[in-house]
């Protein structure tokens, strides 16, 4: 991710970072990773899918966006995707149209996409996301039913389907974001923004004053003092999620934040 000298400066360019999910979070650490950077340039070639497994991506996406733009699917993650099958007409049975596929009844900002297995429909939807793998057959006004694997993740998969259907038969969410966030939300706001400081060679005074405020690191900056401390503790923690600790945040819960 290319960063102007100056882009990371103000922190309202991070505000956004306090109404993520745990998927979204764990987006805005790889794609700040050099090393992503370069098997995403190289993504075409030789071993491709050996590299994006290393990230634990269903499909390379591109780090100069964002999470309000990119909304990646996790590998190992299935029990939140819910998988639509095909289902044979009969004509002696009602069909609602609830029962039936509809591309554009679905709400929100939707993406298709294959991954070499499924045609893969992601849809932002307020703060929720809809992962939808479409099975073949499926087609616009077309009966479907769920698929509902069975295994440890059983009731995982049934909460994804409900979510589903609530997004498809009730009223559209709107976004929050006026809800006071919490302590853990700004630590990610701060070491994102730290992350962004150093990768343009930034010292670790210079990242808190536009972290934390020039008078307060004029007041309390000194060589064993707390705030140089927290300023570390901000780097190695941005630095750790980063390098691979990004993938702690997709098993959280979505409707936290975290």
């Amino acid at each position: 991710m290319a960063l102007e000298s100056t882009h990371w400066h103000p922190p309202a360019a991070y505000l956004y970072i306090l109404q993520l999910n745990g998927h979204a979070l764990a987006w805005e650490y790889l794609r700040r990773n050099h090393e992503y950077h370069a098997d995403w340039k190289q993504r075409h070639g030789t071993g491709a899918g050996d590299a994006i497994s290393r990230w634990g991506l269903e499909l390379f996406e591109d780090p100069s966006r964002d999470a309000r733009a990119v909304r990646p699917i996790w590998q190992n993650n299935n029990s939140h995707l819910v998988k639509l099958q095909a289902e044979d007409e009969d004509p002696e049975k009602p069909i609602s149209d609830q029962e039936r596929f509809s591309f554009w009844s679905i709400p929100g900002i939707k993406q298709l996409m294959h991954n070499g297995r499924h045609v893969l429909l992601t849809s932002l939807v307020g703060r929720e996301v809809l992962h939808l793998a479409l099975g073949q057959g499926i087609r616009d006004g077309l009966p479907f039913s769920y698929v509902l694997p069975a295994g440890p993740h059983l009731r995982t998969s049934w909460r994804a389907i409900k979510a589903h259907r609530a997004l498809m038969t009730g009223p559209v969410p709107v976004p929050i974001t006026s809800t006071r966030p919490d302590r853990l939300a700004l630590v990610h706001m701060r070491a994102l923004q730290a992350l962004d400081g150093r990768a343009v060679g930034a010292s670790q005074r210079e990242i808190a004053r536009h972290v934390f405020g020039i008078d307060h690191v004029i007041a309390n900056w000194h060589t064993d003092g707390e705030l140089r401390a927290q300023m570390r503790h901000l780097i190695r923690r941005g630095q750790a999620l980063m390098a691979g600790g990004y993938r702690s945040l997709i098993s959280t819960s979505s409707s936290t934040g975290r």
